[in-house]
């Protein structure tokens, strides 16, 4: 009874995709082809925390600008797909905290930790400070 299920689960999402990929690609909007990488990425942030982060050490080095994609300036500048994967880390991070998620306690005494963490409060006291913000 469950392979007839998944059976039909496939189905269903698979005319579902070509159905929202038509739709796209009538509408000259070929960024839904992203739409099963996305996903994939947001099921390895769900699931593999460990190979979401490797996938975005191995993916920062071909990184690639909006500016360059695009061809013109937008506001703010990302660069693809390295930062939006941080953004995600970050993201499902937070929310581990929330739930109750205790990190080791060995990372945060790291020196390098504690480099990182001061330079970050340096930026933030330096912005702070600054007379232009937004630089």
């Amino acid at each position: 009874m469950t392979g007839k299920i998944n059976i039909q689960l496939f189905y269903i999402v698979s005319a579902s995709f070509l159905l929202i990929n038509l739709i796209g690609i009538v509408n000259n909007f070929y960024y839904v082809n992203f739409l099963p990488l996305i996903l994939a990425i947001a099921l390895f942030g769900i699931f593999s925390m460990d190979k979401l982060m490797l996938m975005t050490v191995f993916a920062t080095p071909l990184s690639v600008s909006f500016t360059e994609l695009l061809g013109h300036r937008i506001s703010p500048d990302l660069s693809m797909p390295a930062e939006p994967m941080l953004i995600c880390i970050l993201i499902l991070f937070t929310i581990k905290i929330i739930r109750g998620y205790k990190p080791d306690t060995k990372i945060m005494r790291h020196p390098i930790t504690i480099v990182i963490i001061l330079q970050l409060i340096w930026i933030l006291f330096a912005s702070l400070s600054s007379t232009m913000f937004s630089i």
